[in-house]
């Protein structure tokens, strides 16, 4: 009831409209005890009672029937996370889990310095543009176009990708950062211009920007019934703002295999303790690239974003290593 109500919850009400077949006093009688075993709490004197934080957590690890996710539901999460790129794909699915959940969509996107090259490609697209793509063996393609000041032909491209790929195949994208500029420094007056010019390229291919974290419907808590609050709006910002922490805690949720609950301060994120984190990684058991998932209020519809959450990892997992 409260999670549909964000309303306090009273005896009179549970008797009216529950099955139980209690009277409001023995109910009543039940909530008292269940208060002072910490499950509920009562705002003031003359109000009913709400879950506390044990509450939820009793509530989620044993009383909670998870919906299955209905099939059009799914469609609508592939539909939405597909794209080009791998930005473009993670920032789809951030918008998706913020407009299916109505909170917060968070990823924490595949480190790239991490990620260990596969392959890197120059393809022609016209004149002076040429497309980059960059391969990971997670499976992660980024794509970036370039404008050359002189043409390439596909004869040159072709003879720059087999160097480069000679060179920097099996590094991981740190180590690639390091050699570009050794090969650099050490090839300084042997490498002829076109090949110079595949690892300027490449450079700009490997330190381009990447976003660690994706944060999208921020703007959902202004919505929030138990946030009317301007001053806990601003807090909440605030905590999400400080996306170092927040890259912390999604990085460490990583290492956990399935959906992770966390409920008010088991996050430890300061400003945050109000609410709740569903997380789930995305790739492969043995692989996993990134965490999604929502942040909202501890009165969130966890029935219905679990298997939301699980899915969309799993669909965003299945598009970036296919």
């Amino acid at each position: 009831s409260y999670i549909q109500t964000a309303s306090p919850v009273g005896s009179s009400t549970l008797s009216k409209y529950s099955d139980f077949g209690l009277s409001a006093a023995t109910i009543r009688n039940v909530m008292a005890d269940l208060e002072s075993e910490g499950f509920l709490e009562q705002p003031h004197t003359s109000a009913g009672r709400v879950p506390t934080e044990q509450g939820f957590r009793f509530y989620i690890d044993c009383l909670l029937k998870v919906e299955p996710l209905e099939e059009q539901v799914k469609q609508v999460i592939r539909q939405s996370i597909e794209g080009n790129d791998t930005a473009s794909i993670l920032q789809n699915a951030g918008r998706m889990l913020s407009g299916l959940s109505q909170h917060v969509g968070v990823i924490l996107a595949p480190k790239r310095d991490v990620s260990k090259l596969q392959h890197i490609e120059f393809l022609p697209l016209r004149e002076t543009q040429i497309l980059a793509i960059l391969v990971t063996e997670q499976g992660v393609v980024q794509n970036r176009i370039f404008e050359t000041e002189t043409p390439l032909s596909r004869g040159d491209l072709i003879r720059m990708n087999n160097y480069l790929n000679s060179v920097l195949s099996g590094l991981n994208l740190g180590e690639v950062k390091q050699r570009i500029l050794m090969e650099m420094a050490r090839h300084q007056d042997t490498l002829d211009r076109l090949l110079k010019q595949a690892l300027v390229l490449s450079q700009q291919v490997v330190s381009g920007d990447s976003d660690d974290l994706i944060i999208d419907g921020e703007k959902n808590f202004l919505y929030t019934q138990e946030f009317s609050n301007l001053g806990k709006i601003r807090d909440i910002l605030s905590a999400l703002d400080e996306k170092h922490r927040l890259v912390a805690f999604l990085d460490h949720a990583i290492k956990a295999p399935g959906v992770q609950i966390f409920v008010g301060s088991e996050s430890q994120m300061t400003n945050l303790e109000d609410c709740s984190v569903i997380v789930a990684n995305y790739g492969t058991e043995a692989k996993p690239l990134g965490t999604l998932g929502v942040i909202g209020p501890t009165r969130m519809e966890y029935s219905k974003l679990i298997p939301m959450v699980e899915f969309t990892a799993k669909s965003l997992g299945d598009i970036l290593k296919g």
